[in-house]
Formats: C-alpha cells, sequence, structure tokens
C-alpha cells in the first residue's frame, strides 16, 4: 500500500555527504526552513574522501565544527617525492608558511566528518531524512515540487514537496542532474588507480605524505587516524587493461614492495579497497532555474589532489548564504547566479590542475620523466616556488577577483603617498598595497586586542557570525575614528541585511565614542593595518564566506549603500526585491 503525503520547505537538499550537509548547516545557521534527503539507510561507514585544506578548516570554523575536527585525524605539512630511495623533492608547509591560522593538511577519514557534520546539524534542529529516494521533479516560476519515495512502518510512501529552491548534492551519478538533462561534460580516462586503507610496520613520518615515482606507475602513502594505518593510492594505468589487478591485500603488497624503497613491507589488514577509474568531468551549468549542482554533482577529477570534498564544501559555503539571503527576501534572485559565476571557474582550473599534474606524476615518456626526476626537483628547492605551489594545492590562492560581486571605490588613488618622506616609504607602500586583499579575495588574519586589554585576532572575533563584516581602518591618525563608528551606525540595517561593525585603531588613538553597536579593535603593532593597506582610513565588507566583497578608501556610506543595492541586489525597500 502507497500513502501519498504533501509537505513544504524553503529548501530541499539531496544528498547528505559532506557538501549537503554544509549547505544545510550554514542554511539552518541562518534561520532557513530546509530539508536534507538521502536515498542509503546511513551516512557512509568507509573512510573515502580524507584530506581538508586550510580553507575548509576555516569554513568549519564558521560552522562551529572545527574543535570535534581537530580533536581526531593527522595534521599533515609537506610531502616528500622519491625515485627507489633517492629523495627528488620536498614540499614543506612549516617552512614556507602559507598564509592561514591553520597552515597544513588535515587527514580525517569521511565517515567521521560526516557523523561530526551530522551531530552539528541536529543541534540546529534538523536531521539527515535517510532512506528518501528522490523519484523526480518538476518547476515552477515560483517553485519547485519534488517527488520522494521511503519506506515507514512496512509502507512505501511518497511524498510531494514543494521547495522555493533544490541543491543537489547527490554525487558524481547524480539524479538531479540527469534530470535537468545537463550533461556530465568530459572524459573518462584510461587512469586507474588502486586505493585502499591498510595497516603497514614500515617506518614513515606521521606527518607528510610520501610519493614513489616507478616505471610502472606511482605510489602515494598518506598518513592516517589509527595505529599504523595508512591510505595507499598505487596508479596500474601502465598496466595492459586486462591484466590490471584488483585491490586485494596480497596485490598491494606485492607492489608497494616492487615500487617503493620498502622491500619487506607487511600489510597486516586492508579494511577498505578500491578500483578507481578516473574521471575528469564537469556541468556547463550549476544552476538551471531553482535547481542547483554542487560537489560532485558537478565537478570530478582525479582524487591525487585531495581537493574534491573541499571543492564541494566550498561550492555549498558560497552558495548558502546567498541562497538566505533570497529565501529571506532581503536580497533578490540575481544574487543567485553569482554563484555559477565564482565557483565555476574554479572548479575548471581544479580539473585543469589535476589532469595536468596527474598527467606528468605518471608518464612514460622520457622526456616528461626526466623533467620530473631531474628538472623539477632543482625547481622545488626555491622557497617561493614552493610557497606557490602550496596556495594553489591548498585552494588558498582561490579567488573571485572579477566577479560581479567585488567592486572598489577609490577617491584618491595615492592616498597615503603624500606621508611618504622617502622612497624606502614609498617601497613599502607600494608593497603594502601589493599584498593586501583585493575585492574578491580572501581577508588574511591578524592579531589584535579589545580596549580592555584582551588579546583576540581578527579571525577569532568575525568567525562564527552568519552575516556580513563591515572592517572600518582609522589609519594612522586618530581623527577618523569618530567618522568610522557613526558610517557604522549609518548603514546598520540597511535593507535588511546583517552587518557586524568593527573599528581598528592604532595604539595610542585615545578616546573611542562609545557605540552599542560597533566592536572596537586596537592594532597594537599595526600589522593590520600594514598588511591591508591602511595608512590612511580604508573600508572593508567582508561576504559571509571571509571574502571581501567590497573595498573602499575612503570610507563613505553611499558608495557601500550602493554596493549593497546594485551588486548584493539588497533593497532598502523589500517590496522592491521582487520575487524569490
Amino acid at each position: 500500500m502507497t500513502d501519498s503525503i504533501l509537505s513544504e520547505t524553503d529548501v530541499l537538499i539531496v544528498g547528505a555527504g559532506p557538501t549537503g550537509l554544509t549547505a544545510t548547516i550554514e542554511l539552518r545557521r541562518r534561520g532557513v526552513d530546509c530539508r536534507l534527503i538521502e536515498k542509503e539507510d546511513s551516512s557512509v561507514e568507509t573512510s573515502r574522501a580524507l584530506a581538508m585544506q586550510p580553507r575548509t578548516l576555516q569554513a568549519f570554523e564558521d560552522m562551529g565544527v572545527l574543535n570535534e575536527v581537530l580533536e581526531e585525524g593527522v595534521r599533515v605539512t609537506g610531502a616528500t617525492a622519491y625515485d627507489d630511495d633517492e629523495a627528488l623533492f620536498q614540499l614543506d608547509m612549516d617552512n614556507v608558511h602559507p598564509p592561514s591560522p591553520y597552515p597544513f593538511i588535515w587527514f580525517l577519514p569521511q565517515n567521521r566528518t560526516e557523523h561530526i557534520l551530522g551531530s552539528r546539524l541536529a543541534e540546529l534542529g534538523g536531521e539527515i531524512e535517510f532512506e528518501r529516494e528522490l523519484v523526480g521533479f518538476g518547476q515552477r516560476d515560483d517553485r519547485v515540487t519534488a517527488t520522494v519515495r521511503h519506506r515507514e512502518d512496512g509502507k512505501e510512501r511518497t511524498e510531494e514537496i514543494t521547495a522555493n529552491r533544490l541543491v543537489g548534492c547527490d554525487g558524481a551519478h547524480s539524479h538531479v542532474r540527469e534530470t535537468l538533462g545537463l550533461e556530465f561534460e568530459g572524459v573518462t580516462t584510461e587512469q586507474e588507480i588502486l586505493v585502499a586503507d591498510a595497516k603497514a610496520d614500515w617506518e614513515l613520518p606521521s606527518t607528510e605524505a610520501s610519493i614513489w615515482f616507478h616505471e610502472e606507475g606511482v605510489v602515494a602513502v598518506l598518513p592516517m587516524p589509527g595505529e599504523d594505518l595508512w591510505r595507499l593510492f598505487i596508479d596500474v594505468t601502465p598496466i595492459p587493461k586486462v591484466e590490471r589487478p584488483k585491490a586485494t591485500i596480497d596485490v598491494l603488497q606485492r607492489l608497494l614492495r616492487e615500487r617503493t624503497s620498502h622491500r619487506d613491507v607487511t600489510l597486516h589488514d586492508a579494511p577498505w579497497t578500491s578500483n578507481f577509474v578516473v574521471n575528469q568531468r564537469m556541468v556547463s551549468r550549476y544552476r538551471s532555474g531553482r535547481v542547483f549542482l554542487a560537489g560532485d554533482s558537478a565537478h570530478v577529477h582525479n582524487p591525487l589532489g585531495g581537493l574534491g570534498m573541499n571543492l564541494g564544501i566550498q561550492d555549498a559555503y558560497n552558495l548558502a548564504w546567498k541562497l538566505a539571503l533570497v529565501c529571506q527576501e532581503v536580497a533578490s534572485n540575481a544574487l543567485l547566479d553569482t554563484y555559477e559565476e565564482e565557483r565555476k571557474p574554479i572548479a575548471k582550473s581544479v580539473l585543469d590542475k589535476t589532469g595536468t599534474s596527474g598527467s606528468i606524476l605518471v608518464t612514460a615518456n622520457p622526456v616528461m620523466k626526466a623533467v620530473r626526476n631531474f628538472v623539477l626537483p632543482r625547481v622545488l628547492r626555491s622557497s617561493g616556488i614552493q610557497a606557490r605551489i602550496l596556495r594553489t594545492m591548498t585552494q588558498l590562492d582561490d579567488a573571485y577577483r572579477g566577479s560581479s560581486l567585488a567592486a572598489v571605490h577609490v577617491d584618491s588613488p595615492l592616498a597615503g603617498f603624500s606621508d611618504s618622506t622617502s622612497a624606502r616609504d614609498v617601497r613599502n607602500r607600494i608593497d603594502d598595497s601589493w599584498r593586501a586583499p583585493k575585492a574578491g579575495e580572501r581577508i588574511l588574519d591578524g592579531s589584535c586586542r579589545h580596549l580592555d586589554g584582551t588579546k583576540t585576532s581578527l579571525y577569532r572575533e568575525i568567525h562564527g557570525q552568519t552575516g556580513f563584516v563591515l572592517l572600518l581602518f582609522a589609519g594612522d591618525g586618530t581623527a577618523d575614528v569618530d567618522s568610522g563608528v557613526h558610517l557604522a551606525e549609518e548603514v546598520a540595517g540597511f535593507g535588511g541585511i546583517e552587518i557586524h561593525p568593527y573599528v581598528l585603531v592604532p595604539e595610542g588613538a585615545g578616546d573611542t565614542p562609545e557605540s552599542s553597536g560597533v566592536s572596537v579593535l586596537v592594532d597594537v603593532d599595526g600589522q593590520l593595518h600594514s598588511q591591508y593597506d591602511a595608512t590612511v582610513s580604508t573600508l572593508y565588507l567582508v561576504r559571509p564566506d571571509d571574502y571581501v566583497g567590497f573595498w573602499s578608501q575612503p570610507p563613505q556610506a553611499a558608495p557601500l549603500t550602493a554596493y549593497l543595492s546594485d551588486c548584493l541586489h539588497v533593497c532598502d525597500d523589500n517590496s522592491e526585491v521582487g520575487p524569490r
């Protein structure tokens, strides 16, 4: 017997992996009614995706799960590549200090990540609705209607869920993508990799990845939480396709002995194994009307870079705050166009880079092997090149420069230079300007203190909030402190948008006017003013995902409210917002 029920929600999320969980948590944190359905009967029980990049850790801090994540897992700060027992080159994050409060990669199995995210969702009053399969959906101008099938109390039930928006986070074989009729453009490559978690008795560094280049295929070994547990990647592409072995413990042990310097390594157990055929695919569109794709539903690529799960989490992190503003009728539907605009180029860049780097790693071409084994190690001795590679690998260089949400207002382009008394001052000023975050780039951290002397940092202050952050730098002088506070009070509540204002003042700024809605932070050693190129009074509007949306010198209310109206599509009269 089949029962049919009707229900409504603002956003329906399909697929309860890390991407779907992130989207749901971020919507719930902002008070948006949403539901998360998953066709399986439980979360994954195997490790699967492992690596968390610094940008993901920063997002997890916002979401309120970072402490739980860091209580488990393994901190990885580098990688060493070998040709047999000869070290070819080493990447060391401890030496080059990537610009992040979390300058490392954190390895935690996906099943533990999903458990932590699921617990956080429960704290927010949500749940994963298991054994709920999306059968189909249709959309009109004002809604999406989804048909969901599930069994309960021995009965098969069909539920029709009406939602304002639907987000497909249902993986590489996405039913949402197929229903939309979107092609998953790209190729299934010839590359096949044996992937496994295994217990091994060798001596390897517990904080770095180890990679061996071998003529019959590359081997990569990553530390995992648990005694003597390692993630293994063994490329078998050079082996004729009909002869490629399955990832059994005996096969894995044999290939490790043949291709690494550990000739007598013994594998005691392999709780998870898989043969992985590499796909390089991406959709042409991330949005079709009221339906969005995120994570593996929108893009898949070579797993060796450890970026797939992170890319999906960042998709959801970008989309959710925009969905919330539109669902709450603070911003118009046009804001949602910026999701594809910002995320698709980053996914394409990742696919291009992982495809190219994967080809170099497994190449049998003698010229490319010579480049890999002899030229590359010498190039990578440069700390500057290492820093650039690590910023790319860890997604710290991902930016939205050129996005329609990135805007600048400058009254006097040479502000600050007039006070320079020497060529050295001018060079320092140019250096600060070059390094400072631009519109569309992520913000930088720095130490500061409260007026009562309590030490803190910029990230510590602003993380965990769900709205925008307004940073008002007083500059080298003290005269602009009052105006910064007044400007913050003037734009507070514009269009119903949530803005958290901070005035940053240099040490010795004198009395600061009190305001219940404005936080004042003291930049003790001038580090933050220098990092943000704030020799003169400067304004930064930081988006909810920690990217600079708007930058202005000097701070003025009119250009800021114009940005909120024209770029963010926020309207001071919500009656003008238009259809959701």
